[in-house]
């Protein structure tokens, strides 16, 4: 039996493009989107590389609008040769509401590799216009095809994944449901960014920390649908983490979102 489970679980690893295996790519890689202040006509797009060929790149981002009137970003990089990886940030502001811009990635630099072209919209600012959300929890590499191809079905406007994200800590397990999915603790996460790539490239992706944040999404399913989120005790520290997902759930939808501990659930409807 104990053989039996090794070998299962050899099977499911997943070793992808990681920078344990490529330490010196300047490739764009696991390309992400975030909301930004005003998610009507800002977001920022993210990425890393392996390894910058000068000091001197900057991290950009390529935009190309429907109207043609193409735009560079530059961004910041945080990240080192000891870390092995660099991580990339670009704010895009101004953009027009409710327009899909096509983009691409790279370093600046003569003959810096760019990224496939990707496509998001951004979101309206009214708050009468339809808003799709998708909620996903406890997503590592191994065995995510299925749940990655069915968020790819549809162009939602906003993922939120709610942790465990990658599962990263297994990089070292193999008896365990979710084996390495990497070479390294930070090899997971490179596989995980590119795994999801193609969904959190094209609309926001936002992670929640930790396991228990599973708690607060049975405890505040109600607030996408009546607008305030119940934890069940006004002294728990999770009533913090339900705040903030309320704010920012609130600022994205553009409608009026909060948390209240359950003592107050009844006066709240």
């Amino acid at each position: 039996m104990l053989l039996l489970l090794l070998w299962l679980s050899q099977q499911a690893v997943v070793h992808g493009l990681d920078c344990d295996s490529d330490p010196t790519s300047t490739t764009p890689m696991g390309v992400h989107l975030a909301f930004g202040d005003d998610p009507s006509n800002s977001i920022t797009v993210s990425f890393f590389t392996c390894d910058i060929a000068s000091p001197h790149d900057d991290p950009l981002v390529h935009l190309f609008s429907p109207h043609g009137d193409n735009q560079t970003f530059a961004g910041t990089t945080l990240g080192s040769v000891a870390e092995g990886r660099f991580h990339h940030h670009v704010a895009l502001t101004n953009l027009l509401t409710e327009t899909a811009y096509r983009y691409t990635v790279s370093l600046s630099g003569n003959n810096r590799p760019r990224s496939v072209p990707f496509q998001f919209r951004t979101a309206a600012s009214s708050s009468s216009t339809q808003f799709e959300i998708v909620v996903i929890g406890d997503m590592g590499v191994n065995g995510s095809a299925s749940t990655v191809s069915w968020l790819s079905r549809a162009p939602y406007n906003f993922t939120l994944h709610l942790g465990d994200v990658s599962y990263a800590d297994d990089y070292d397990k193999h008896l365990v449901p979710e084996p390495s999915s990497g070479r390294s603790y930070e090899a997971v996460y490179d596989d995980f960014l590119v795994t999801v790539e193609h969904v959190s490239a094209a609309a926001p992706y936002h992670v929640c920390k930790s396991f228990w944040i599973l708690y607060i999404l049975l405890q505040c399913s109600c607030f996408v649908f009546y607008s305030f989120c119940i934890i069940s005790h006004y002294s728990s520290p999770l009533f913090s983490e339900c705040q903030a997902l309320a704010t920012t759930m609130s600022r994205v939808t553009r409608r009026p979102i909060s948390a209240v501990p359950a003592t107050s659930a009844t006066s709240a409807q």
